[in-house]
């Protein structure tokens, strides 16, 4: 079977770590891994407390909302949230985090959001616009 110069050159970059860059941080990676494996370094670990899995309807019952008013006032698409109840998916895990906060102190949760929405809705031409203030200070005798 014939081969081309090219087809050499390639074959042999990939097989020698020496020529790619990639190939040397990787295997350069997985050397250091079996050595932590192995308890011959140590390396810096983070340690992260992910929730587990979360009773979204229970939070939402113990505050006393309609699914409609859970996915309004805390930012949820309402078909997402009845997924959830209907354990058809689960939230991920910055949001069952976010869950944990509004069923722990829902008042907080509130508040920190509460700027964002006047905002929103102003946006979204629920609220009308708030009157613009006059450019620059106006005299008695200025005339524009």
């Amino acid at each position: 079977m014939p081969t081309n110069k090219r087809s050499v050159k390639l074959s042999k970059t990939l097989r020698d770590p020496k020529r790619s860059k990639v190939a040397g941080d990787i295997i350069a990676g997985l050397k250091e891994a079996a050595a932590f494996a192995r308890g011959e370094i140590s390396l810096p670990v983070r340690m992260v407390n992910v929730p587990g899995r979360v009773n979204v309807q229970a939070i939402r019952n113990g505050l006393g909302l309609s699914q409609s008013e859970f996915a309004a006032r805390y930012g949820f698409v309402l078909r997402t949230l009845q997924e959830w109840e209907q354990g058809r998916t689960q939230p991920e895990s910055p949001v069952r985090a976010y869950l944990l906060v509004i069923e722990r102190n829902p008042q907080a949760v509130e508040t920190a959001l509460s700027s964002s929405r006047i905002l929103t809705a102003y946006k979204d031409d629920l609220l009308p616009a708030p009157p613009t203030p006059p450019e620059g200070p106006i005299s008695p005798g200025t005339q524009k």
